[in-house]
This record gives structure tokens, sequence and C-alpha cells, in this order.
């Protein structure tokens, strides 16, 4: 009887001492109100509230320098749950590219927790543009004599945007870009013919595209999505185009394994959910389910890594790179 009252009370010991978060997580996002990060998360946390309702997950929003200023914030934020972040995926390569003067961290330093979702970067025009089809622009960039500005909103959409430089021979000095401050902002640029063009996730843009907004030219990636068959894919002018917008949810570096793994298991329990999925459907959104685990999605970021960073610094003109 008495080593089973021990037992018990071991038991309950270790219940009572079980991790659980703050009351009050912050959830810093490295853009402006609008991106496919936000989206996703603010739908994840509304199902993981469901289970744990004395958690309230706050979004602060903080862009610049394409995510930097919100992963550089990140690393000095305390490692016991109470601060994470939902960066892009493509980040973790871009960065050391395009920001990696400005980046206070290594890509492996932060604590992966899962993936979020990805959508497909689409490449639309203005609705007044004489452009419809992948050839078409790339024919126009080849050829330009004037400048072409495209609108951007982080380092994905940037690296789909150097894929089609690079296959049409485009010159750099004429075929430049605007980086806005998030996915949403660098479409209105567009529907407001700011610029001719952008490059933006199809979760955020499909809405426009629908209501003829703004004319989409062509979709990243080997396949098109059940709910939009007839899109155009600008592999066929840009070979290996398969770049997308993918969103991570992480923890500050040197966070213990036991709030990392609370978070993962709540999160990926909402990720495969029904209600989640059916969101993801209506919403153009993949889940890669095999990086919903904290090492499955390291290793997302690695492969990331091996599959585009050699290539994106062997394009980057001497002194571009920040």
């Amino acid at each position: 009887m008495k080593k089973l009252l021990a037992a018990i009370m071991i038991m309950f010991s270790s219940i009572a001492c079980a991790w659980e978060p703050p009351k009050t997580v912050t959830v810093v996002v490295g853009n402006a109100p609008g991106a496919g990060n936000e989206l996703a998360f603010r739908k994840l946390a509304s199902i993981v509230n469901k289970e744990h309702p004395n958690v309230t997950f706050v979004v602060q929003h903080m862009p610049g320098g394409d995510q930097v200023v919100a992963l550089n914030h990140l690393t000095m934020q305390p490692a016991n749950g109470s601060v994470l972040a939902i960066p892009s995926k493509m980040n973790f390569v871009t960065n050391d590219v395009w920001q990696k003067k400005s980046k206070k961290y290594e890509w492996n330093d932060f604590k992966f927790i899962t993936t979020m979702g990805n959508s497909p970067l689409v490449l639309v025009a203005h609705k007044s543009s004489k452009i419809t089809t992948p050839t078409q622009f790339v024919e126009r960039i080849a050829n330009t004599k004037d400048k072409i500005v495209v609108a951007i909103g982080g380092g994905a959409h940037r690296t789909a945007l150097e894929y089609l430089i690079f296959n049409a021979k485009a010159s750099k000095d004429l075929v430049t870009h605007i980086n806005y401050q998030g996915p949403a902002q660098a479409l209105l640029a567009v529907m407001q013919n700011e610029t001719e063009f952008g490059i933006m996730p199809l979760t955020i843009a499909a809405p426009q595209i629908e209501a003829g907004e703004v004319k989409i030219i062509g979709q990243t990636g080997y396949d098109r999505l059940p709910q939009w068959p007839n899109i155009t894919l600008l592999n066929d002018v840009a070979p290996g185009i398969d770049v997308q917008a993918g969103w991570m949810l992480i923890a500050p570096p040197k966070t213990p394994d036991e709030i990392v793994n609370w978070y993962n298991k709540a999160f990926a329990k909402a990720l495969f959910s029904q209600e989640y999925t059916d969101w993801c459907e209506k919403n153009m959104i993949t889940v890669d389910k095999s990086a919903a685990t904290t090492q499955g999605a390291l290793e997302l970021i690695t492969k990331l890594r091996n599959n585009f960073l050699s290539l994106l610094l062997s394009v980057v003109t001497e002194g571009e790179n920040g």
C-alpha cells in the first residue's frame, strides 16, 4: 500500500510540475497585417484555444528587413514560452543572401515547433496589362528597354522573381522589385497600378483574381491545385521554379524541450484537425504533414537550404547582398 501511495504521489507531482504556457503569449509576425502566416496562425490558434481556453495569443506585427527585424527581436526574448514567432520558411534561406549583414542569428539558432502550411506563389498583373501568359512575361522582361518593377512581399517572392529574371536572361538593372511590408501590400500596389506586376501567395491574391481586380499570369510549382485546375505554370518558362510561400511556428533560441513539445503537441493536433483541413482547402493552402514534428520542421528547412541557397548566391550580383 505504501508503495502504491508513493507511486500515486510521484504521478501527481509530475503532473503538477508539467509545463503550461502563460496566460498571454506574444506571437511576433515579420509582416504587415494580412500575410499568409498571420492568417494560418490565427486559424490554428482558434482551434488550440478550444482545448486550452486559458491561453491568449496576441499577434505583434514587426515588419522590416524581410522579417529580420522580427527574428532579431525573437533572439532577445526569454526562452520561457511567452514569445513565439511565425516566419516564412524561405526566410531561413533568403536572409543568408539578402540580409546577412543585418541579421543577428543563424538559421538553426531557433527551435522549430511545426509547419503551418504552404501556398504556391502567383505572378499577377494589373488588369489593364497586355501580358496574359508566362511566355509573354518572359519575352517582355528579356527584351525591355525600360525599367520594369515587380511588387513583392517577402524572400520567397523575390526568389521566384530571380528565377524568372535568370531564365529570361533579363537585365537586373531594368527588371527590379519593390519589397513591400507584406504580400497584401504588394497585391494592393498592383491593384492600384503602382507596379504593373507582382508576386505573392495564391491564398492572398485569389479573392482579387476572382473579382477581376488583378490578372493572373502563372503559378509556381509543378502541380496545380484542384481549386485552380486551369492555371498556367511558370515552370513552363522557368524550369524548377518550385518555390512556395510557407510558414513555421518557432520559439527563441535555447527554449527547453518541454516547452517546444507542449506547443508542438497543441498545434500539430490543430494542424491535423478536420476544421483546419477544411479551412486550408478553402484558402488554397496545403500542409506538409511530415514537417508537423519538431524534427520534421527542422529537416524541411534544411532541405530548402540545400535546394535554394547555393543557387541564390550564384545569381546575386556583387554588392547586392546586405
